[in-house]
Parts: structure tokens; C-alpha cells; sequence
């Protein structure tokens, strides 16, 4: 429990570190974060997305026995100031268990599923 505890806060660290200005980030509970903010573009927030599933794709946790490497899948989707929040998360949600599905360590847009985002592969026996 202890590495798994580990791995949690030091997601949660890089993903307060890295997230966009202004974005606010929140664990749900469990291994599950939401991110809000606001972006300029739909290609805006996918390059945000994608960015977050390679900096932590590529930043192995360090723990006594070695480094662990570590990857995360994310879902999300478009909002507006009217939309209600349970909507947004519900579909966001969605978003990540296809995005789980379809391999994990990768983005996936609830308004765009076929746009899949950031998909990335790990050699076998790397801690890239």
C-alpha cells in the first residue's frame, strides 16, 4: 500500500505541476483525478491531454526497490458555463474507461472518440 500511496501523491504532484495555468486539479478518490480549466481550442486541450500522458509516461517513480514505471489513461470532454458538472463528469468518465480499453497510456475525447490522443508504447523491460 505504502508504493501504491507513493505513486498516487507523485501523479498527483506531477499533474499539479504540469496541468495548464489556471486548471485545477482534484483526486476523486481511488487512483481517479479531474482536471478543470478552460482552453482556446479543442487542439488546445488535446495537446494539453497528450502532454500529461507522456510526462508521466516517461517519469518513472522512484521507490527503494528501483524505479517503478508508471503511465496513466485520461478521459475528457468539452464543456460550456451551462453544462452541468455530473454531465461533464459522467462524460468524461466515459471517456476514460474507453480510453482503458482501447490499450490504456493514452487521452480520449468524449466529443471525439475516434480523435484518440496521445497513445504511447513501452518497450519491454524499459522504465523509460
Amino acid at each position: 500500500h505504502e508504493a501504491g500511496d507513493q505513486v498516487l501523491r507523485e501523479i498527483a504532484a506531477t499533474l499539479n505541476a504540469k496541468a495548464p495555468v489556471d486548471s485545477i486539479v482534484a483526486r476523486l478518490g481511488g487512483e481517479e483525478f479531474s482536471m478543470a480549466g478552460m482552453f482556446p481550442s479543442e487542439a488546445d486541450a488535446a495537446r494539453a491531454f497528450r502532454a500529461l500522458v507522456a510526462v508521466v509516461d516517461r517519469t518513472p517513480i522512484l521507490t527503494p526497490d528501483g524505479p517503478l514505471p508508471v503511465t496513466i489513461s485520461l478521459g475528457y470532454c468539452e464543456g460550456s458555463r451551462t453544462t452541468e458538472l455530473s454531465s461533464i463528469l459522467s462524460q468524461a468518465d466515459r471517456a476514460l474507461y474507453a480510453a482503458k480499453r482501447g490499450g490504456k497510456n493514452r487521452a480520449l475525447d468524449f466529443n471525439h472518440p475516434s480523435r484518440q490522443t496521445g497513445s504511447f508504447t513501452r518497450s519491454a523491460g524499459t522504465a523509460a
